[in-house]
């Protein structure tokens, strides 16, 4: 439960910042994690298989 306020807080910051920002602002950081799926996708499934 603790972990979840902890995320919550963060997430909470990070809406506010971006909703005072440009709209423009918001889609480059979309299109940034857009672009870091692949390598959080590959990272997600090596990381159970080890070594």
């Amino acid at each position: 439960m603790l972990v979840g306020y902890v995320i919550t807080l963060r997430l909470l910051w990070l809406v506010r910042l971006f909703g005072r920002l440009p709209p423009s602002v918001g889609m480059v950081f979309a299109r940034l994690l857009d672009a870091a799926t692949a390598a959080f996708d590959l990272i997600s499934y090596a990381s159970p298989v080890g070594p």
